[in-house]
């Protein structure tokens, strides 16, 4: 029973968030190249010679003054132990604001190491709502402040509700009033809901449903932007009076007549460029691994998450065609907004905000633009007092940068320093994480009885009644030949159903390595499909890394090679899961022979 709790939970933690996501050092070390005297641990500082992003452009050289967390008017309101920074050659420019993630674990100490002081969650547990008071403050902070939707709107079995959070669906337009006063009670500082009536997959909130949130969350004084997939959709709500839309449409190119729409309406969007070219099959993730001005201060975890992808491309989401949107937006006038949508796969709190930008102006913004997509335009929208502009009285959230990203917006990743609440913030990242303990090549050769598997190991079942679905599975020996029998069951219940069995440490190996090996080999049969092998790490998040491989009704050997599960740490081995297809059903399918395969000796 130990064995089969322990397994179920980390199965659950690492398909969702990660499995035992750990906290990085907390930053305090004195920042160097201080030109002379003053407290380098305060939050006072005269930076001097420096060229100011004023919400438009540069600044010609000059003295930006920090008093005790704020930006001062003159060097005079500077206390006495105020440090000094010779500014020449540096930009200032405020901290950037992502104005889509979803962050939990390390997110919001990740994301302030690439200059990200501010974040606008779009969907994250009510627990992890950060106390405003708090938010607030001038003290000492190694991660970004944290605004957010919280709970999200969304139907039973709909978007939201295949991440094992707790959620309050909505059933009727009568709830919408009650719903939004409850999240405002929770903490959220705005509404989000998910309008995609014609997704196959998920059920959705209907028009009447939705509108109704949208009117609830105006009655309350609070914003309310959407997630949508289509043009259709983005235009109904336009029509409901959404203040924001989360993502772009990418399903064909924007209408006249929407245009004209959201202008009227004032409604911004945020593109998520970034997560439109993962699922176009682009594969942005890569560069910012291949980009050193960014790959240096990446985490294990964010390395690995900045592999993975979405196993393929997703119909419907063009990135040519979200470029030809965003550029006909920004030239009606309509705002636009940056948003990296982390933790997707292929992308990295922090880090991804830089490569949006970039998209951006890839897709026809000027880099002033994008780089007010960043600062100004959210911190307006979202009426963020204080924060993105260096303006006399704001929170002195800095980024100095290296180089002038109005001649290139990369530049932006040329981070000198960064500042929050006036604090100098260590960059510092812990990358050497040990691995786990070395594993046996046999992994199930089934021909004992219990099932066998390593010490410190164990098979269990899997399936997707740990999130609420009705999916089933059961593990037997057969009577002769000593095969591992799956008879699973997938119901429609879960949005993204599956079964079947898995294979990993228990509470006394807890994490092992897969290093020396090259593939994962084994025997299989049953009924006729494609199947799943999803692999776990730990300290990894986001879609577990995935390769398919076809069942017949005669034994056939399959060898899949580790280097093809994408973003796998095999230094970080928790586990992986043999998984039903998706289609609902009864399997049965049997497995024998699981071994790991050794790389092959140079000669």
């Amino acid at each position: 029973m130990l064995a089969r709790t322990t397994l179920i939970t980390l199965g659950v933690t690492a398909l969702l968030f990660g499995a035992l996501l750990l906290a990085l050092p907390t930053p305090g070390a004195p920042v160097a190249n201080v030109a002379s005297g003053g407290n380098s641990d305060g939050n006072s500082w005269i930076i001097q010679n420096v060229r100011v992003f004023d919400g438009e452009q540069l600044t010609t050289p000059a003295t930006l003054v920090i008093a005790n967390g704020r930006i001062a008017a003159t060097q005079a309101e500077a206390p006495e132990d105020a440090a000094i920074i010779d500014g020449r050659g540096l930009v200032a420019i405020p901290g950037l604001i992502d104005a889509h993630t979803h962050s939990y674990g390390p997110a919001r100490r990740d994301a302030l190491r690439f200059g990200v002081s501010s974040m606008l969650d779009m969907f994250t547990s009510p627990s992890l709502l950060q106390d405003h008071d708090q938010r607030a403050a001038f003290d000492p902070s190694s991660e970004a402040a944290l605004f957010s939707a919280g709970m999200l709107a969304t139907v039973e079995r709909g978007h939201g509700t295949q991440y094992g959070i707790a959620i309050d669906v909505l059933r009727s337009p009568s709830e919408a009033p009650d719903w939004v006063r409850r999240r405002k009670l929770e903490g959220s500082d705005y509404i989000k809901l998910v309008f995609m009536p014609d997704n196959p997959r998920l059920p959705s909130l209907d028009l009447e449903t939705a509108s109704a949130v949208i009117a609830a969350a105006k009655a309350e004084q609070m914003l309310a932007v959407a997630h949508i997939s289509t043009h259709r959709d983005a235009e109904a709500l336009v029509d409901a009076g959404v203040d924001g839309l989360v993502h772009i449409f990418a399903d064909r190119k924007v209408s006249d007549t929407l245009l004209r729409k959201m202008q009227q309406a004032n409604v911004f969007v945020i593109p998520t460029l970034a997560v439109i070219a993962m699922a176009d099959g682009r594969k942005p993730g890569q560069q910012i691994i291949a980009d050193e001005d960014l790959s240096t201060h990446l985490d294990t975890m964010q390395r690995n998450n900045l592999a993975t992808d979405f196993g393929g491309r997703i119909p419907g989401f063009s990135l040519d065609t979200a470029f030809h949107n965003v550029a006909a937006m920004q030239a009606a006038g309509i705002d636009i907004l940056a948003g990296s949508d982390a933790p997707n796969p292929g992308t990295a709190h922090g880090a991804t905000l830089h490569q949006e930008l970039a998209l951006l102006v890839e897709a026809g913004l000027s880099d002033a633009a994008a780089l007010q997509a960043a600062t100004t335009l959210p911190a307006t929208r979202f009426s963020l007092e204080g924060r993105g502009l260096l303006s006399v009285g704001a929170r002195a959230d800095v980024v100095l940068l290296d180089d002038d990203p109005l001649v290139d917006i990369a530049k932006t990743r040329r981070i000198h320093r960064v500042f929050r609440n006036g604090y100098a913030v260590a960059r510092t990242v812990a990358n050497n994480l040990p691995d786990g303990q070395a594993v046996p090549a046999e992994l199930g050769r089934f021909d004992q009885s219990p099932i066998d598997a390593p010490d410190g190991f164990a098979w269990t079942t899997t399936s997707d009644e740990m999130m609420g679905g009705k999916s089933t599975a059961a593990l037997t020996q057969s009577s002769a030949g000593g095969t591992l029998v799956i008879d699973a069951t997938v119901t429609g219940d879960f949005p993204y159903p599956w079964a079947g069995a898995y294979f990993g440490v228990t509470e006394q190996a807890r994490i092992a390595s897969l290093a020396g090996f090259a593939a994962i080999s084994f025997n299989v049969k049953g009924t006729p499909a494609e199947y799943r092998l999803m692999m776990f790490s730990a300290e990894a998040y986001g879609a577990p890394p995935t390769q398919t491989f076809t069942v017949g009704e005669q034994w056939q050997t399959i060898s899949l090679p580790l280097n093809g599960f994408s973003g796998f740490d095999a230094g970080r081995f928790t586990g992986m899961a043999f998984a039903t297809p998706m289609t609902p059903g009864p399997y049965r399918f049997e497995i024998d022979n699981v071994m790991l395969e050794r790389a092959p000796m140079d000669d």
